[in-house]
Parts: C-alpha cells; sequence; structure tokens
C-alpha cells in the first residue's frame, strides 16, 4: 500500500533506488584493489582465518585515520549472516546488490569512528577518502605500520581489509539514504522551515555531486568490472536516476526557500570538494532545472575531476 501511494504521488523512494544499486565498490567510489567477479563470502572467510594480523586495521586516507576495522565484530557479522541465510557460496558482488541482512551489525566493525555522526554526512566524507584509503596494521608494543601491496603477505591483508571495507561502507551507504528518504519526507510533507530546508539543500547538493563523480569515473576507468558492458551499463544507469532524483529535490528545496531566508545558501552556484588526495576544487552545484541542464551538469564532471588530477 505504501508503495502505491509512493506512486500516485509521484514520489521516489531513495531507499529503493540504493537497494538496486551494483555497489561494486564503496560508494562511487572505490578502492582501486582489483578483485575476480567470482571473489566469495568463503574467501573472505578464510582470509579472516589465516590471516595472522592484530585485532583492529586502521583505514586511512593520507595522515588521516577514518576508521579502523575490528576484525572480531567483522567475523561475528560473517556468522551472523550465515545464520540468517547467506551461503558462503555468494559472492561478494552479489552480497553487496543484494539485500543486505544486518547492516547496523556491520556499521558496528568501524572502531573508533563517531556513531552520532549524522549517516549522510559520514557517506559523504568516506566517499571522498576511500578511494585511496590504505591500511595500516598496531601490533602490540610495537609502531604501527602501514601495509606494503608488493609484499605477499601484506598484500593478502590488504585485500581482506578492501573487501571488508566494501561491505561496510555498503552499510554506511544504505544507512545514510535511508536517513535521507525521511528528511525528504518530511520537507514533502511540509515539516521543514527555513533553517531545516536549507540545510537539506546543502546535503542534496554534496550527495548529488559525490554521485556525479563516482559516475565520471566510472566512466572513465574500468577496474571494477569484468570487461563486460552489461554489469557496467546497469550500474551507470541506476546511479544516474538516483543522481538524477537528489538534483530534482535540490531544486525544488532551492525554489521552496523565501528570497528573504538563507540569501548565501540560495544564490550559491559552486561547492569546495576535496576528493582524496586530489586537489581542492569548486564543484558547480545543480542549477539548471531541466533535463538537458542535469545532462550537462553530469557531463561537466568529467572536467571537473580532470582538473582536481583524480
Amino acid at each position: 500500500m505504501k508503495a502505491a501511494k509512493n506512486r500516485k504521488d509521484h514520489s521516489v523512494c531513495i531507499k529503493c533506488r540504493m537497494m538496486k544499486q551494483s555497489r561494486l565498490a564503496p560508494a562511487t567510489g572505490h578502492i582501486t584493489q582489483r578483485v575476480e567477479e567470482g571473489f566469495r563470502l568463503l574467501d573472505l572467510r578464510l582470509l579472516l582465518a589465516n590471516t595472522a594480523t592484530p585485532p583492529e586495521i586502521g583505514v586511512r586516507q593520507m595522515d588521516q585515520q577514518l576508521f579502523k576495522l575490528d576484525l572480531s565484530e567483522c567475523r561475528r557479522c560473517l556468522d551472523s549472516e550465515r545464520i540468517l541465510g547467506v551461503t558462503d557460496s555468494t559472492t561478494i558482488m552479489l552480497f553487496l546488490t543484494g539485500p543486505m541482512k544486518s547492516p547496523s551489525a556491520w556499521m558496528g566493525c568501524m572502531a573508533a569512528h563517531d556513531p552520532s555522526r549524522n549517516p549522510l554526512d559520514h557517506f559523504n566524507i568516506l566517499t571522498t577518502k576511500l578511494s585511496r584509503a590504505s591500511y595500516d596494521i598496531h601490533p602490540p608494543s610495537a609502531a604501527p605500520r602501514q601495509l606494503d601491496p608488493e609484499d605477499d603477505d601484506d598484500s593478502n591483508t590488504i585485500l581482506m581489509a578492501s573487501q571488508l571495507v566494501r561491505i561496510v561502507f555498503r552499510a554506511v551507504e544504505l544507512s545514510a539514504f535511508s536517513w535521507l528518504q525521511k528528511e525528504v519526507n518530511s520537507f514533502a510533507q511540509g515539516q521543514k522551515v527555513d533553517r531545516g530546508i536549507a540545510a537539506l539543500m546543502q546535503q542534496l547538493g554534496r550527495t548529488a555531486l559525490n554521485l556525479r563523480r563516482g559516475i565520471c569515473w566510472v566512466e572513465r576507468e574500468e577496474v571494477l568490472f569484468d570487461g563486460s558492458d552489461g554489469p557496467r551499463n546497469a550500474y551507470l544507469d541506476r546511479v544516474k536516476t538516483l543522481c538524477q532524483t537528489l538534483y530534482v529535490y535540490y531544486a525544488i528545496a532551492r525554489r521552496k526557500l523565501p528570497a528573504w531566508a538563507a540569501h548565501d545558501v540560495r544564490t550559491e552556484k559552486t561547492a569546495r570538494s576535496e576528493y582524496g588526495d586530489a586537489r581542492p576544487i569548486d564543484e558547480t552545484l545543480p542549477h539548471d532545472e531541466s533535463s538537458e541542464g542535469f545532462e550537462r551538469w553530469l557531463q561537466s564532471g568529467h572536467d571537473t575531476i580532470r582538473e582536481a588530477g583524480f
């Protein structure tokens, strides 16, 4: 009944859009570790069992620690997925594109992060930082050591960590867009006043920019796919639809702001972005309220990531 009502009033379920995404890597981006399409949960379980590491692996971007992976919690989550009916033969790609059984439990695998953070802000921070993540371990009574992808033992640990990060990030992503759906629903029902509309508008703009970057990155690179066009095109079509949905809501929110309210927010045309270790850059926010305008804005993302050196 709820879905039927949504279709009748032309509203869009953002969470449903996200559940249909082919999330082949964190967010719109992108641990660059290549993985065979057939990599299974069993392979991940074996790596967890056979890789000798301390109980936590640090995930960082340059000098900034993003969070730590709690490997004990990761094992518990994998065991829980098995109990809930997810077989060990399930591939990582299939697991990431299906309905995650326990996203909140997977988010608990992130040690040293602030669980009170707005989940969409958390998503937007991670999606700009995980593209060039590195990993370190903290052995007892020894200095932290960054893992070396050229070392055979370390490369297995990096492979394991990158796949766990993909799963954990998927959980963050689902939580973020579930939260955004509630915010959009509140806005559509007239429950937000000027400050709330301005905040939502900024969140929609930032998230749309992040999705655009991911679309352009996947259009330019093919490292996340098995070389066939089918999965890649399906991914691009779905994420473009989601990005366009946010673009439209951004325009609606901007129109809802009265002229006297939040003038700088209403008239701002760019946002400062930092993606990984690329150069900071000013990106154009959505502005042309037409399908053609969306397509031009989307394609301009290629120039943006080129200028940033991403």
